[in-house]
């Protein structure tokens, strides 16, 4: 769906970030460079703009490093959405077919729908992380990607690894 301003946007993730470096890696108050790629102008002419739906960046309670991964405690941790799509995956695996997807990508899931069905979309978002990846060719790279930027981050290194010139990006966080 649409996205606040870029610039408003930008700050929450490098606040995000600085704090996970902060809590986890022992880099307090370390800078960074950053670079945002924004996509949601792509497709919205204006930003979002009703506090309500916004999704801030809130500092998260506690200190320390944040819970590693426990893949047995993990585990045990399964939603009830998560069933339900385990159930509807296999009774579709069954079928053969996906309506179910279909229609929730469609109409519900508008922007990611348009990435895979408008190529002009998909490839001007593409073309934006690619430009900002080669702009920092070179350097140790740490891609973050949330939500449908992880499927444009994934598209784009899958693009960049069959160029003769290879790209690296040391981690790719989604």
């Amino acid at each position: 769906a649409n996205k606040p301003p870029e610039e408003e946007k930008a700050r929450w993730w490098k606040a995000a970030i600085r704090e996970g470096l902060a809590r986890n890696a022992a880099a307090p108050g370390r800078d960074f460079d950053f670079d945002f790629v924004y996509w949601a102008d792509l497709r919205h002419e204006t930003p979002l703009d009703d506090a309500r739906n916004r999704e801030p960046y809130y500092v998260a309670e506690g200190l320390g490093a944040f819970p590693r991964h426990d893949p047995d405690r993990d585990a045990r941790r399964t939603s009830l959405t998560g069933r339900l799509y385990r159930c509807v995956g296999h009774l579709q695996a069954m079928a053969g077919l996906t309506p179910l997807d279909d229609l929730l990508l469609e109409y519900r899931l508008d922007d990611l729908w348009n990435y895979h069905q408008d190529a002009g979309f998909r490839n001007a978002a593409r073309a934006r992380l690619i430009d900002a990846l080669e702009r920092n060719a070179g350097r140790r790279i740490l891609l973050v990607a949330h939500s449908m930027g992880s499927i444009i981050a994934y598209d784009c290194l899958r693009i960049l690894e069959r160029r003769p010139e290879r790209l690296a990006v040391e981690h790719l966080v989604t």
